[in-house]
């Protein structure tokens, strides 16, 4: 029985930021195009006895990149004839990505995006730094916290977890009633308040660095 490879490299940060985390999807999706390829070669073979002809024995190598950019194409390396075989069998990638974000494996590790926020982090006049949590795309303030320069190291982090909504375990001031607070704060002048962090559409947004005075 002759042999035919399939090499393929996926780069986990092409995946997108819809995942709890990308390299944990890169694998996911590694598994899912092997089981899939599998499957595919198999019902090959079956055709191929079928008709007369001896089956092909296919390695599959995916690898799994911790990175983003151009993606190799998927190499396909033996017997001229049967290579060809091999690739009208399998399935695209590109229709592998949308059975795998369909599939049960993606749902577990894949953002539930009904629990993303917006986000706003206030700078006012005395460098105290306030963030503010909005539903995705809409709706009033959910969740206000104030205090954050006490206890802030990384503002890009927090901003990124507020977007998840991972502020269980924060220990600064929250305020019982955010929207009501936040209309507060935001609509006296004298604070002379700006946002300096938002999220948005997506898209993380810095317009000015904040660092910890310390």
């Amino acid at each position: 029985m002759s042999t035919v490879e399939i090499y393929a490299t996926i780069l986990a940060g092409n995946l997108g930021d819809g995942w709890m985390d990308q390299n944990e999807a890169a694998e996911a999706l590694a598994e899912f195009t092997e089981k899939t390829w599998k499957g595919d070669i198999a019902q090959m073979n079956t055709k191929r006895v079928a008709d007369g002809l001896s089956p092909i024995n296919v390695e599959i190598e995916i690898e799994v990149q911790n990175a983003e950019g151009h993606c190799p194409d998927t190499r396909i390396e033996g017997d001229y004839d049967e290579s060809m075989d091999v690739e009208s069998a399998i399935t695209p990638s590109h229709k592998i990505w949308v059975d795998f974000c369909e599939s049960p494996e993606a749902a577990k590790i894949a953002v539930d995006t009904s629990r993303l926020y917006d986000v706003e982090v206030i700078e006012d006049n005395a460098g105290g730094l306030h963030l503010a949590a909005f539903p995705a795309g809409a709706g009033n303030c959910v969740a206000l916290f104030s205090e954050l320069e006490q206890t802030a190291s990384s503002l890009e982090a927090d901003v990124e977890a507020a977007h998840r909504g991972d502020w269980e375990d924060w220990t600064v001031y929250r305020a019982e009633d955010p929207s009501e607070e936040y209309e507060w704060l935001t609509g006296q002048e004298e604070f002379n308040w700006r946002v300096i962090a938002e999220y948005r559409d997506g898209k993380l947004t810095i317009h000015e660095k904040w660092e910890d005075a310390d």
